[in-house]
């Protein structure tokens, strides 16, 4: 299975990288790269992240520290859709997508 990321998740990780790059360029892309490799794990295992029926029909995530990945199950590929800081609120995030 091949992995995606949708532009605001991309988006999402420009920000999460600016955010931490304020006070230590070097933890911030040590911590992208680990949020990178934790989602490629999901390529082996594509429905091990909770369903989030909830927020979107066909949404899953799976927490990553204080991030949450949310991605979706295509025919072929693992799309990540978001990744948000767990004390977001999605519910209104994913209303407005």
């Amino acid at each position: 299975m091949r992995l995606a990321w949708a532009r605001p998740a991309l988006n999402d990780l420009a920000g999460i990288r600016a955010f931490i790059s304020r006070d230590d360029t070097g933890a911030a892309e040590t911590f992208i790269r680990r949020l990178r490799e934790a989602a490629e794990r999901l390529r082996r295992f594509p429905e091990s992240g909770s369903s989030r029926e909830d927020l979107r029909t066909g949404l899953r995530s799976i927490p990553f520290e204080r991030y949450i990945l949310f991605y979706r199950l295509d025919i072929d590929r693992v799309v990540v859709v978001r990744v948000l800081h767990s004390t977001r609120d999605v519910s209104a995030i994913f209303d407005q997508d």
